[in-house]
């Protein structure tokens, strides 16, 4: 391996049952119609992936998340939507080997968690959208913080709408780092979760979203302390106007899970 992805292996005790897991984060920019829910959940199903996290589902009935599970097959997901007209996220597994051991809609539609068994590893997921609204921003970020203190392997895919540096944008507005921005990086740092995109790219100024006026750093992945990242990379697709993003991870043996 590079010496990059040396210096972010774990320590030797977590070579025992070590296993690589692929996430994909993506939001999705809608699934609310059956013409474009079929078309991108094709494109999806041929990407190299164990677990995929979607934002900005857009579905607002039980009827159209019953379809769109039905479409993905027998592998496992599980959909959190809300009132919103541009909520909704999701966790969708490749295949059937993962034991759900609990779900929790903390916020319908924004926040999604998952504590499960892959890949021989115990996990905390959490999925994440965020409105443009500070004040909803700001409640999330304090629910979100209360997730976060598992002991165990914890990766936290998400869309904030939030940037945290200055680095983190392309825009003709000076930048000014938000209260929603500073609160995000100091919840991080006291969990001990790292970008891990930073992580592998220290240097590099990186965007995953575009629009006329400004390109954007607001698509992240976290992972947690005792968790490696060994590969990440992004690609646009016309399908939305966040690029796809692509991690792999290396993992060990962690406490059990909390009953």
């Amino acid at each position: 391996p590079s010496n990059r992805t040396s210096k972010n292996l774990p320590a030797t005790s977590y070579y025992i049952n070590m296993s690589t897991v692929k996430i994909i984060t993506w939001n999705v920019r809608g699934l609310q119609s059956e013409r474009l829910r079929r078309k991108k959940v094709l494109f999806l199903q041929k990407l190299d992936y164990d677990i995929m996290c979607l934002q900005e589902l857009r579905l607002k009935t039980n009827e159209g998340t019953g379809e769109l599970i039905k479409l993905w097959g027998p592998s496992h997901s599980v959909i959190s939507i809300g009132e919103d007209s541009a909520d909704g996220v999701g966790f969708f597994f490749k295949n059937t080997h993962v034991n759900i051991i609990k779900t929790r809609d903390i916020i319908p539609g924004w926040l999604l968690l998952v504590d499960c068994h892959y890949g021989g590893q115990k996990f905390r997921l959490i999925n994440v959208y965020t409105a443009p609204k500070r004040t909803k921003k700001m409640q999330l970020l304090e629910k979100m913080r209360q997730l976060l203190e598992c002991g165990f392997n914890t990766v936290l895919c998400e869309d904030f709408n939030i940037v945290t540096e200055e680095n983190d944008r392309f825009a003709s507005t000076t930048f000014k780092e938000s209260r929603e921005g500073k609160l995000l990086t100091q919840i991080c740092k006291d969990a001990s979760l790292r970008d891990l995109y930073i992580i592998l790219n220290p240097q590099t100024t990186h965007y995953t979203r575009f629009d006329s006026a400004s390109k954007t750093r607001i698509d992240r992945i976290y992972i947690s302390s005792k968790i490696s990242a060994l590969r990440y990379n992004d690609f646009v697709t016309e399908l939305s106007d966040h690029k796809v993003g692509r991690a792999t991870i290396l993992c060990g043996t962690d406490p059990e899970l909390p009953k």
